[in-house]
């Protein structure tokens, strides 16, 4: 009877190891992407300044920049993938016998980068410089 109960043991534990893995990555990511979101928002603002504009016309002016920017630096976005992983499986021990679990791949996130969002900020900064104005960290 308590062999019919370590069979069953067994197995519950060796599917608990094989899911294992990936909830575990799962959770340090999400904490790990929560916890720079939180730092992110504690960082200095950038604001443009010129002494004398009125913030309407700062306004305005960051508008017509924000356009020019965008017409000379337009939208280019990529779709990229980060190479899969290979999780190997797990060799595991019992009243004297030992077994391997199955190892698995997991696929490589697909995610979207803008290849123009650097060079569109530059130009939006070389335009509020041409009109006097000039980016200043708040924090």
């Amino acid at each position: 009877m308590t062999e019919a109960a370590d069979t069953v043991n067994s197995i519950v534990l060796c599917q608990q190891l094989v899911q294992a893995p990936p909830m575990s990555m799962r959770n340090h990511m999400f904490a790990g992407l929560s916890l720079a979101m939180l730092l992110a928002g504690c960082g200095p603002v950038p604001v443009y300044w010129k002494d004398g504009a009125e913030v309407s016309r700062r306004d305005a002016d960051l508008l017509a920049c924000e356009v020019e920017a965008l017409k000379d630096a337009p939208v280019a976005n990529q779709i990229r993938q980060r190479p899969p992983v290979f999780y190997p499986g797990r060799e595991i021990c019992r009243q004297g016998r030992c077994y391997r679990t199955a190892g698995y791949w997991e696929d490589g996130e697909i995610y979207t980068v803008d290849v123009n969002a650097d060079l569109r900020k530059r130009v939006e900064l070389s335009c509020m410089a041409a009109k006097g104005y000039q980016s200043v960290a708040l924090k």
